[in-house]
């Protein structure tokens, strides 16, 4: 979300681009001014998510620890127990009303960790 432009990016870091929208904000307003291309990079290890814009950590969590479940709770997903949870699915892509492209869009397995 344009941090910038749109009224809810202008409203709250936690709907920034890179943020876990409603539960994490990034540090700061890390993507790329409008028109230019973001790089983003989600790592997801088991329970661990670390989230990456233009190469800069924008946030780091552990999906359903007790920090995860009050931010649910408390949060526009407490209607949804099981936000985030699940280990497979779909993903979406959204565009609130603006134009927005997308390209180079991979979803890779990582190897498993070795014990």
């Amino acid at each position: 979300m344009d941090a910038v432009i749109h009224p809810d990016g202008k409203q709250s870091p936690l709907k920034w681009s890179a943020a876990c929208y409603g539960m994490y904000a990034p540090p700061r307003d890390l993507a790329a001014p409008s028109g230019e291309w973001n790089t983003s990079r989600i790592l997801v290890r088991g329970r661990q998510v670390e989230h990456w814009l233009n190469g800069e950590l924008a946030a780091k969590f552990e999906l359903g620890d007790a920090d995860w479940t009050t931010r649910v709770q408390a949060g526009k997903w407490r209607t949804y127990p099981r936000y985030g949870l699940e280990r497979s699915g779909r993903i979406c892509f959204q565009d609130h009303g603006h134009a927005v492209a997308f390209r180079s869009v991979k979803i890779l397995p990582l190897p498993a960790a070795e014990s």
